[in-house]
C-alpha cells in the first residue's frame, strides 16, 4: 500500500489496533507491528498522533478538578433511571 493510500483502510481495523495499542499491556513487538501497520498510511498515522496527543493531554488535567455536585447528581439520577428502564424492558 503506498503511503497515502488511504482506500484500503478499514476504519474499524485502525480503530482497533489504536485501541490495543493505547489501551492494553501490548508487548514491544505487537506495538512495533502495529505502529508498522498504521504508517503504511498518512491519514492513519494522523489519526493516530492525534489519539495520543489526547490521551496525553487528559493525562496532564489537573486531578483536583472535581465536578460540580449538582452534575454529580444529575448524573447519578440519568444512570440508576437508565438501569431502572433496562430493568422493566428485559
Amino acid at each position: 500500500m503506498s503511503h497515502d493510500d488511504h482506500s484500503r483502510c478499514s476504519s474499524e481495523e485502525i480503530e482497533a489496533l489504536c485501541c490495543e495499542l493505547l489501551d492494553n499491556g501490548t508487548s514491544e513487538q505487537r506495538a512495533e507491528e502495529i505502529r508498522a501497520r498504521i504508517s503504511e498510511c498518512t491519514c492513519c498515522s494522523t489519526r493516530l498522533d492525534c489519539e495520543e496527543e489526547v490521551r496525553q493531554m487528559v493525562k496532564g488535567c489537573d486531578e483536583s478538578t472535581h465536578a460540580p455536585e449538582t452534575l454529580r447528581a444529575r448524573i447519578s439520577y440519568q444512570i440508576h433511571v437508565s438501569q431502572t428502564e433496562v430493568r422493566w424492558q428485559g
